[in-house]
């Protein structure tokens, strides 16, 4: 018998949850960062502008969790019931908002995820997601060099939290080998 208490074992559901919850808090400061690198530029957007960036960087946030979650659960059967779990509770949150913007947000994140994850297959691919990301912020090809980088620096740096939450999620909870958690340094973009 060990004398230390043994880790709880964590649900699909369970792990689904606190994806829920890395994406609440980026959700809640994404204009506010954004806005420490291009005040001008947000305080000159519109209501209407902002609701469009607050929307945007709330697909990018959501792919970025999806992104990071194949790279740490190898059981490709498992991470896509927790994806599932995942992204029917974000659209769930949208629901309550509105049934339309809710359809929106699950239809307008299929397809902008497939272009992301096409982005970051390139020969330059933080680069080539920004211009991805601007292009579906704006509705056309941003000539910014500091808002491209206002971008990669705002998807790395969440990129990070999410990989941390994720290495905190090992430390913290067994996994059944069942899982296959990759335990090695994750490699991102």
């Amino acid at each position: 018998m060990s004398i230390f208490p043994r880790k709880k074992e964590i649900s699909e559901e369970e792990f689904a949850s606190g994806l829920v919850i890395i994406f609440n808090k980026m959700r809640s400061t994404n204009i506010e960062t954004i806005l420490k690198f291009l005040p001008d530029m947000i305080k000159k957007m519109s209501k209407e502008e902002l609701m469009k960036l607050d929307w945007e960087l709330s697909i990018l946030d959501m792919f970025n969790i999806t992104y990071c979650c194949r790279l740490f659960i190898e059981n490709k059967e498992i991470c896509d019931k927790v994806l599932d779990l995942f992204h029917k509770k974000i659209y769930k949150q949208f629901l309550e908002t509105s049934s339309i913007a809710a359809l929106a947000f699950q239809d307008e994140s299929n397809v902008k995820h497939k272009a992301y994850l096409e982005a970051l297959k390139s020969s330059d691919p933080k680069w080539n997601l920004c211009k991805q990301a601007w292009w579906n912020i704006l509705g056309k090809p941003c000539e910014s060099s500091i808002k491209m980088s206002t971008l990669s620096i705002y998807f790395e740096s969440n990129q990070k939290y999410t990989l941390g939450y994720l290495k905190n999620m090992i430390k913290n909870f067994d996994f059944s080998d069942e899982w296959k958690i990759n335990k090695k340094p994750l490699k991102i973009h």
